[in-house]
């Protein structure tokens, strides 16, 4: 009967339904949708806003003290707040992003989405992969704070000149007639407001002047600038006194150990650094999350506590080696810097196997319980 209709029956069939994709999930195959996509960005967002708050929080707290002075002008300090904020922005992120994808990795095996991968057939390596769109929006973010934070840690010298522009640019608007400039225990001293009496900056010396029990030395000049490194500072019409003696020179250019450690690694290489660091704590906790596949027996306040101790391994011992190569007596080589990304792989592994997981995320035997 069916070969008098005027369409064949074939199209009578019902169709399948076609499973949905996750967007991000798309470029790995034909895979059903993986909620734990979605989770990861947003709880990594949300950790990251967290640890931003409180790190910025108490980068205001340095900040606060010379805000609230009234005879210190907003202009000063906003070079050195700049610093302190770029730092902060640069610690949060790298810590919030791991801590935040191992969280929502904790979640996803609660939910028991990471069991019904692993019983598809799924490796955890698989899944992880998944993450990595969303890891390079973080690592471009957690790059653009590193670029800001470690141009000044590579250049202090700049910020406090900022501070000594800021400080002399301030003194025709302020009423006092000392302004102090943070950091560096000088100060500008300030003509009488329609005077035309040019500034002059002064401060203690401490450069060796002052001989055995004359004093501290004092310099004023109606100029200073300072080299990026910050070892070499040039003062325009500068007088130099202590209890024994009176110096004045036109120009004085001085050559001085640093009083603000310069950072030896370049700005662009820090931000590859602790971009890739990262990247790897954050899909490697993901990944020995999902392999070590919760028992029965655990409970569910210590396989939280192994999922913000596995996120924050690789960030605080990469921040940890990065202090320790910054505070060296000798600058240290590039090759150094390089283990950064090496040392968070190691010790997210350390803290996984710690808690005892020693399942590797893409064995094979990871994907079946």
């Amino acid at each position: 009967m069916t070969d008098h209709l005027p369409f064949k029956a074939c199209a009578l069939k019902p169709r399948r339904p076609r499973p949905r994709r996750f967007a991000l999930g798309g470029p790995l195959g034909n895979e059903a949708a993986v909620p734990l996509v979605a989770s990861a960005a947003l709880v990594g967002l949300v950790s990251t806003a967290v640890l931003a708050t409180v790190a910025l929080t108490a980068a205001a707290v340095r900040v606060l003290p010379w805000a609230l002075d009234p005879r210190m002008p907003w202009r000063v300090a906003l070079p050195f707040a700049r610093a302190v904020a770029s730092v902060a922005l640069e610690a949060a992120v790298l810590v919030g992003w791991p801590v935040g994808w191992a969280l929502a990795a904790f979640a996803s095996c609660e939910r028991g989405e990471a069991r019904v991968l692993s019983l598809l057939g799924e490796r955890p390596a698989r899944t992880t992969l998944r993450l990595v769109p969303a890891a390079l929006a973080f690592a471009g973010a957690l790059a653009a704070a590193s670029l800001a934070g470690g141009r000044d840690a590579s250049e202090p010298g700049r910020v406090v000149a900022e501070l000594l522009a800021a400080g002399k640019a301030s003194c025709g608007r302020a009423a006092a007639r000392v302004l102090d400039v943070p950091v560096i225990g000088a100060s500008w001293l300030c003509g009488p407001a329609g005077s035309g009496q040019a500034p002059r900056v002064v401060g203690p010396a401490s450069l060796g002047l002052a001989t055995t029990g004359s004093g501290e030395a004092l310099y004023s000049a109606r100029d200073i600038d300072v080299s990026a490194d910050a070892r070499r500072i040039e003062l325009d019409d500068a007088w130099f006194a202590t209890r024994a003696a009176t110096l004045h020179v036109g120009r004085a250019v001085l050559h001085l150990p640093p009083f603000v450690r310069a950072s030896s690694l370049p700005a662009g290489w820090r931000a590859f650094f602790l971009a890739s660091s990262g990247a790897l704590s954050a899909m490697l906790a993901i990944g020995f999350l999902l392999a070590r596949r919760a028992s029965t027996e655990d409970r569910a306040s210590s396989w939280r506590l192994h999922a913000i101790v596995l996120g924050a391994a690789g960030p605080v011992s990469t921040l940890a080696l990065l202090h320790v190569l910054e505070v060296a007596p000798a600058p240290m080589p590039l090759t150094l810097y390089a283990m950064l990304p090496v040392v968070a792989a190691a010790a997210t592994w350390a803290a996984s196997l710690a808690f005892g997981s020693g399942r590797l995320p893409w064995s094979r035997a990871a994907a079946t319980k």
